[in-house]
Parts: C-alpha cells; sequence; structure tokens
C-alpha cells in the first residue's frame, strides 16, 4: 500500500509574534463587531489566516475572522476586505484557515478576530523574543468597526505581538521565486522531535517534483508522519512542515477503510458535509491540498462558503479514517 504526498510552493508568511503564548488581550463585553489583532503594511495577496486564543474567559469554540485594510499611514479603517462568521476554534493552539479566494491588500491589512459574545482572548506573546521582538503601532481593538473608532493599544499596557498571521505573495515586487527543490522524510508520530530518527525519502539535494509516494507495506505498525521542507538555492531549507499522522497496520494497510457504522456525506444541495458519528476531525482540502475548512469533536461541517469544484474530504474518527473526493455543485 502507498501513502501519496503533494504539496505547494511555499508561501510569504507575515508575522511579528514569536509563537508563544503568554497572554491575551480583548473585551470582556464585546459582541462581534468589537474586534480585536493586528497591522501589517506589506503589500500582499493573501491565501490564508493563522491565530491562537487561549482559554481565559473562555471556552472559544467559534470565531470570526476579518480582514480590513488600511489609511496611507497603517490605522484600521472599516472597510472590510473579508470575514467569515463562526470558524471552528481551539484554544491554547494554533487554528488556520483557508481563504475560499486570495484576498488582495495593496496597502497592508489589519487582521482581526470577533467573537459573538464575549471576549475572544485572542493570545499575545512576551515581546521580547530575540527574533521577534514588540512591534509598536500594530495592535489596535474597536469596539464597533462600523463607527471606524480604532484604539491603539501600545499606549495603554500591551508590549506584546499578537498570535495572529497571514501567507501569501507579498507585493510590489518584494517577492521571491525560486526553482525550489524538495526534501521528505517520514518518521513515526512519537519522533517528529528527533530528526536523528527521521527517514529520507528523497536524494538529500531534493527533488524538484512536488509529489511522492511512499511504499509502507514494509513498515512496522504505528501512527507515521511524513515532513517536508523546500531547499533554496543556496542550499539552506525552509521550516519543516508536517502531515497529519496516519496509522498503518502491520500489513501495511491504512485503518481508513470505510465501516459500516461510520460514514460520511455531501448534502444533496452542496452546502454541508454530515458523518454518521461524532468525528475527531473532518477536513475538506481545495484540488491544491490546501487546507479550507477542518471541523473538530463534530458530525458535520458547513461547507456553503466553499467555491463550486472538487475537494478532498477526509473524515476521523479514532484510528478509522475515511477518505474521498467530493463534487460542490450548485
Amino acid at each position: 500500500h502507498t501513502v501519496t504526498l503533494n504539496w505547494n510552493e511555499p508561501r510569504d508568511i507575515f508575522r511579528h509574534d514569536s509563537g508563544v503564548i503568554d497572554s491575551q488581550l480583548g473585551s470582556t463585553s464585546g459582541n462581534e463587531k468589537t474586534i480585536d489583532g493586528a497591522v501589517f503594511r506589506e503589500p500582499a495577496l493573501l491565501k490564508s489566516i493563522s491565530w491562537a486564543t487561549t482559554s481565559y474567559n473562555g471556552p472559544h469554540n467559534k470565531i470570526n475572522l476579518w480582514i480590513f485594510d488600511v489609511t496611507p499611514d497603517f490605522k484600521p479603517t472599516n472597510s472590510v476586505l473579508f470575514n467569515v462568521m463562526n470558524v471552528d476554534n481551539r484554544d491554547n493552539e494554533w487554528n488556520s484557515y483557508e481563504l475560499p479566494t486570495p484576498v488582495e491588500a495593496p496597502n497592508g491589512y489589519f487582521l482581526g478576530v470577533s467573537c459573538n459574545e464575549g471576549m475572544p482572548s485572542l493570545a499575545l506573546d512576551d515581546g521580547t523574543d530575540p527574533e521577534y521582538p514588540f512591534v509598536p503601532y500594530t495592535n489596535y481593538i474597536t469596539v464597533d468597526y462600523t463607527t471606524n473608532e480604532w484604539r491603539l493599544m501600545d499606549k495603554s499596557f500591551v508590549n506584546d505581538n499578537h498570535l495572529i498571521r497571514a501567507t501569501g505573495d507579498e507585493l510590489g515586487g518584494n517577492h521571491q521565486s525560486y526553482d525550489y527543490r524538495y526534501v521528505v522524510y517520514r518518521m513515526l508520530k512519537q519522533d517528529t522531535g528527533d530528526p536523528s530518527k527521521w527517514t529520507l525519502l528523497t536524494p538529500s539535494e531534493g527533488q524538484e517534483v512536488k509529489e511522492l509516494s511512499d511504499d509502507v507495506s514494509s513498515l512496522a505498525a504505528g501512527d507515521y508522519v511524513w515532513a517536508i521542507a523546500a531547499v533554496y538555492p543556496l542550499g539552506t531549507t525552509s521550516d519543516f512542515v508536517f502531515t497529519n499522522a496516519v496509522h498503518v497496520e502491520s500489513s501495511g494497510v491504512e485503518s481508513n477503510q470505510l465501516t459500516s457504522d461510520f460514514t460520511v456525506a455531501l448534502s444533496a444541495d452542496g452546502s454541508s458535509v454530515t458523518a454518521s458519528q461524532v468525528c475527531d476531525a473532518i477536513e475538506v482540502y481545495n484540488a491544491a491540498g490546501a487546507l479550507c475548512l477542518v471541523a473538530h469533536d463534530s458530525r458535520g461541517v458547513n461547507v456553503g462558503s466553499l467555491s463550486n469544484g472538487t475537494y478532498l474530504l477526509r473524515a476521523t474518527v479514532g484510528e478509522r479514517r475515511i477518505v474521498k473526493k467530493i463534487l460542490i455543485e450548485r
């Protein structure tokens, strides 16, 4: 049996934060219009948003995501470039959302979050990381974005960076395009932190093709993960991206077979995906392999925000997994 991997060329990452949660910020009496976030000054074509919330005043099972235009001096406006409501969220860990279509932000942009009631508790780092120190004049909050009244939080007590990021392509001639090569490793899930136990599946200098098939038929039983990194022209590599774990039985067959008590299907009107029981995760990927939607501990996910087309649906219950293509056609 084989596991087939495919991936996209690396994107630019727009971030201020160190990645380490220290505290949080927000209004305890907020609503969906009360938005907290950060300004980014780079003109960009945005393709995804990542963020982290804490469990303070939580849990926060749903979060609203916002992208606003900014003024010439990089203050948020009430001009909404993108918004999606009620996105699945888990506190105290990174969450991500793939934009249905890229969002153009030629002036820079403001990334923000809200929740329908209370404080979303968008996480902050401690602002002391030498590689990602505190960036002033970026943290803003508004009680009601429609008033276009924004408060700069630097002037109160915040000298930390929000844990909110975007990926995409930087505009204005700054984006670097390379003839990338890629290295791929396989490892047991418990060995992701120990590169000495990784198995290299490509030539050490990398390969040009953005796809790889790995024969797992002779592997010992276990949960396996694959790590992929881009190799730049001068030989340096990007950070590794890890796949979800795949369980392999001793026979080399994945535990992904459909069972009679576990089914998942697209609704007739193409608006939702429903499983026959609560799933650990339901994930929807686009044709390029990018994660578009994910729901945890749920029987379904709303796909009404996705454009028509073919998607890969993956539902997981324990060690069982269903992977199937779905065609959204409305």
